[in-house]
């Protein structure tokens, strides 16, 4: 075979073959660098409360979750499905920053990046009066008066953010545009940061942007899982084909109808298998080692495709020991406990 009739072949961590286009492509599937986010039931359920939030017009509220739960993801899915339904509605995420400079003019600089603005010179009245200007045309130029503002790590928020964010929340009600704040925190951080507001007496605070909190969960059993799958087994990668991401890893065994959604017990069996103790899945398990231990899967497994796939009868498990989807459930379970302020979903 000449050089420029050669596949590309590249050995994958287990010493299986992955050849030819799919090995110039793998680092950039979707499914390795989470560039297109799959709709999730516990997103689904974020965006709906989000909707109606929104819709009613309330002034805030906040969704809380333990680490590796998808927050920020979720975040980024519901802000786009957002736009998506209400075309034209004005939506900006800001990230709160975990290690702050703590000043009034670093808040503006800060929020003035979040919305794009180039110009972050000036004092700090000039800063809030191009941030309020800013948010005042673009929520009046579409009609809806009306300024959905996510706020990612809300949980590193401290009594001067609230501040500054109800001064923004002021000057545009001067305006006649509605502020929405959507509050996304972690636990049981943010719950630590509700007590010092209430001991504070800041009750201005919490009514406006922390009256309603609601839990951002975690997955839940192989109802979450199997949705996950069978969006793997529909999603399309590279844009311009029909391929699809089980397709991609396992072209020969997708052809003969080997399907991801198919793998659903052996994966869920693999999490039961090593669970913490008397912790059996119906217990919380976060996405970010579900999605990890379904990457591993496909990337270590993806060298056995074949028409007839024989896939190791330890493949889930070592991928579920890899993502230490049991140590992450033991995490969230000890997290749930210790904490005081704890809010039931």
């Amino acid at each position: 075979m000449k050089n420029n009739e050669m596949e590309t072949v590249e050995t994958d961590i287990r010493g299986q073959l992955i050849s030819g286009h799919r090995a110039e492509l793998i680092l950039s599937h979707p499914l390795i660098t989470k560039n297109i986010l799959l709709p999730t039931l516990p997103i689904k359920e974020l965006f709906l409360a989000v909707r109606r939030v929104v819709m009613l017009r309330e002034t805030g509220c906040c969704f809380t979750g333990f680490s590796g739960v998808g927050k920020s993801c979720a975040i980024d899915f519901v802000a786009a499905m957002l736009k998506a339904k209400m075309p034209g509605l004005c939506v900006v995420k800001h990230d709160t920053h975990n290690q702050q400079y703590p000043s009034i003019r670093s808040f503006f600089k800060h929020f003035l990046t979040s919305i794009g603005h180039k110009n972050l010179r000036g004092e700090t009245y000039d800063l809030r009066q191009r941030l309020v200007n800013w948010l005042v045309d673009e929520a009046k130029f579409t009609g809806f008066n009306m300024i959905v503002l996510f706020i990612d790590e809300a949980h590193a928020m401290t009594i001067q953010d609230f501040n500054f964010l109800k001064d923004v929340f002021n000057d545009l009600d001067k305006e006649n545009v509605q502020l929405v704040s959507i509050l996304m925190a972690q636990e049981p951080d943010f719950s630590k940061v509700l007590s010092t507001l209430k001991q504070e007496r800041r009750l201005d605070l919490i009514g406006r942007f922390a009256m309603r909190i609601l839990p951002f969960r975690a997955y839940r059993g192989s109802s979450d899982l199997k949705l996950i799958l069978t969006e793997i087994d529909k999603a399309i990668y590279p844009e311009d084909t029909d391929t699809t991401w089980t397709e991609f890893f396992f072209p020969n065994a997708y052809r003969n109808g080997f399907r991801l959604v198919g793998q659903l017990d052996t994966f869920m069996e693999a999490i039961n298998l090593h669970a913490p103790k008397g912790q059996l899945v119906g217990f919380d398990f976060p996405a970010r080692q579900a999605f990890l231990a379904i990457k591993t899967f496909m990337l270590d497994n993806a060298g056995f495709d074949n028409e007839i796939l024989k896939i190791p009868s330890n493949a889930w498990t070592e991928a579920v020991l890899y993502a230490k989807i049991a140590d992450a459930m033991e995490t969230i379970s000890a997290t749930a406990d210790e904490n005081p302020y704890k809010i039931e979903s």
